[in-house]
């Protein structure tokens, strides 16, 4: 069968050589390069046993160039090499180490809801039958998957339950050696039905769509009634034992934000594990950022009704877990957009017609139906699948252009001039110790935390791994407000060098007063910093892009008020006691987490708030106002770093 189109593929084979032959004569072209390109160029025998054939041609045949092209390479290589197909047949492992052993098998592109978020109201084109992988082709390569070693496989859509024969595939999906995971992802409305059958013949884990606890919302969303009957679905799914029933839920701003805690009180008393799921964008979904909730929303709202405490979460998993105190279930945060889990990625996808993909958000695709129709070996397909998973990318495409809460989506790119910095110029750069830098000497070098190695895009550290513990970090800022500032403040001499915080039993009354009774303009100075840098330092990942979103457990902010260079000068040349000049306001935050990363940057959030709020507060007795910010100490993690006072050396 496939020796009809080997004429074809020389032609393509051919075509490609000659572009390799002038890309070899290109200036600047690295070694590498260059034998990529060598690789390409055909032998004479082949060039002379090349025929003519044009793209539409191959269409008409309804078999890819692409697909024999690949099939042809892996052919080409086990002639030149015996060794070069038995690396190839190591399929799964891509260039970055990630091993993927889970497939995800798209049964069919049909759907019997159409939800808008995932697919226009009038539906999508269908891919015609013939081109459609029958079931013994989806069998096939499930095989040939787990002979690679591949382990779990997930049935999905469209609705994978409208598939007529969706019984009979995982029954001879759960009789193949080596697979020990069946799953499925379903909108529900189908399982009083088909569940017990399929509970029967393998189904092990199972993903029910619910956006929604309200009938009439849901069939807003879905435009299809239906929603008792995935209630139904559920029900019946924690009575055949699964535990946990996840429901997946996509949260969207301006449509079910609100449901947030009726599906935390959903847990209570089942063994359901609600997974909030980020908004994605899709073709047709008309996705924008402004309907994105990210992560930490829900789970800040979350936490202020509910205690939670943070669950460890498998090597390849994509939630985040979090159990709620006295809760039967549990839920979880799927945050592709605001921090995507590619690192650890062990997912590759088979569409209903055939082709593999090895993200879900990028667009390459290898035809393993064509490879199979075109006769194809199963050694032929563990190398074309072997290819693929190679040319994996280290992230996703949307990761890549930005698509991240809190980042421009559309120009985030070095190569645009506002980022044109290389990363050893960042590198180079000490501004101020973030999150995850090792504070071990005063300049631990290294590279820089947030630049990811491979592509130099900023990226968000993966704190999965690391232990939980309880970290502390403390920051200063030291206002100075010039000698006319403090004299309409009625700042005197009796007040330096106390606050809240360290005054006598017997003043303490006395002296915190003194201190919130300040007042400018726009009412009490201080008392307003300590609430600003509270509440900033609550809100640090923000407005900090690569912040881990925190729940601290505590913040305080104190001020002291010390001489400035004015008032100490007058002071030792015997001046009024009482006369006060220039004085420095000593703003400190301390921040305390139980968490997995640390809180230097609440801590120096806050404080710097809190000064700019001070300015704020007295910019109209002058402009004349400056203010240095830096961290004092932190505590709790693999590092530790603790600095000399401010008022005893310089920034």
């Amino acid at each position: 069968m496939f020796s009809r189109h080997v004429p074809r593929v020389a032609a393509i084979a051919r075509t490609r050589a000659q572009q390799a032959v002038r890309a070899l004569s290109t200036p600047n072209v690295t070694e590498r390069v260059r034998e990529r390109l060598a690789e390409m160029r055909l032998r004479p025998a082949e060039e002379a046993a090349a025929g003519g054939c044009g793209t539409a041609e191959a269409e008409e045949e309804g078999v890819s160039f692409d697909a024999l092209a690949e099939l042809e390479a892996v052919r080409r290589a086990a002639r030149d090499d015996p060794l070069a197909l038995a690396n190839q047949q190591r399929a799964l492992t891509d260039t970055f180490g990630r091993f993927h052993d889970y497939l995800r098998v798209s049964l069919t592109e049909r759907c019997n809801l159409r939800c808008e978020y995932c697919m226009p109201e009038e539906g999508v084109p269908l891919t015609p039958a013939e081109r459609v992988l029958s079931v013994d082709e989806m069998v096939r390569v499930m095989r040939v998957f787990a002979e690679c070693g591949g382990t779990k496989v997930r049935f999905t859509g469209g609705e994978p339950l409208v598939h007529p024969d969706v019984v009979d595939i995982f029954a001879r999906a759960n009789a193949i050696p080596g697979i020990s995971t069946l799953a499925v992802t379903t909108n529900g409305l189908l399982l009083r039905r088909k569940l017990r059958p399929l509970h029967a013949n393998g189904l092990r884990v199972i993903n029910i769509s619910l956006d929604t606890l309200d009938s009439e919302k849901f069939t807003n969303i879905t435009r299809r009634n239906g929603f008792a009957r995935v209630l139904e679905g559920i029900d019946l799914a924690v009575e055949l034992g699964y535990d946990p029933v996840k429901v997946n839920c996509v949260i969207m701003r301006g449509m079910n934000e609100e449901e947030i805690l009726p599906f935390v009180a959903m847990t209570k008393d089942k063994p359901v594990d609600v997974r909030f799921i980020e908004y994605m964008p899709f073709d047709g979904n008309q996705w924008n950022d402004h309907k994105l909730v990210p992560y930490q929303e829900m789970l800040n709202e979350i936490g202020k009704e509910y205690p939670l405490s943070r669950l460890s979460d498998a090597p390849n998993d994509t939630a985040k877990g979090w159990q709620v105190k006295g809760h039967r279930g549990r839920v979880s945060f799927i945050t592709s957009m605001t921090e995507n889990f590619c690192s650890s990625c062990n997912r590759i996808r088979l569409t209903a017609d055939g082709n593999l993909k090895v993200c879900l958000f990028g667009s390459s695709e290898v035809s393993l139906r064509d490879a199979m129709r075109a006769g194809a070996t199963d050694d032929e397909l563990k190398g074309i699948m072997g290819r693929a998973v190679a040319r994996k990318k280290a992230r996703h495409a949307v990761a890549h252009v930005g698509w991240n809460y809190n980042v421009p989506h559309t120009s985030f790119s070095l190569a645009n001039p506002l980022f044109a910095v290389s990363q050893q110029a960042w590198a180079s750069q000490r501004w101020c110790h973030t999150r995850g830098y090792s504070a071990a000497s005063e300049d631990a070098g290294g590279d820089l935390t947030h630049v990811d190695a491979e592509s130099g895009l900023p990226t968000m550290v993966d704190v999965g791994a690391k232990a939980e513990t309880w970290r502390e970090a403390v920051a200063e800022s030291r206002v100075h407000l010039p000698a006319v500032v403090a004299r309409a403040l009625g700042i005197t001499r009796n007040v330096i060098g106390r606050s809240a915080a360290n005054v006598g039993a017997e003043e303490e009354h006395r002296d915190r007063g003194r201190v919130q009774e300040v007042h400018g303009k726009k009412g009490p100075v201080f008392a307003t910093a300590i609430t600003a840098g509270t509440m900033a330092a609550k809100r640090t990942s923000d407005l900090i892009p690569f912040c881990h979103p925190l729940l601290i457990t505590s913040c305080k902010v104190h001020v002291t008020l010390r001489d400035g260079d004015e008032a100490a000068a007058a002071a030792s040349a015997g001046a009024d006691t009482d006369a006060v000049g220039s004085v420095v306001a000593v703003l400190r935050c301390t921040v305390r987490v139980q968490g997995k990363t640390g809180v230097e940057m609440e801590a120096l959030t806050g404080a710097s708030v809190a000064a700019l709020t001070v300015y704020d507060m007295c910019k109209a007795l002058s402009h004349n106002i400056s203010f240095d910010t830096r961290l004092v100490s932190k505590s709790g993690g693999k590092s530790h770093f603790s600095s000399s006072p401010l008022n005893d050396s310089p920034l």
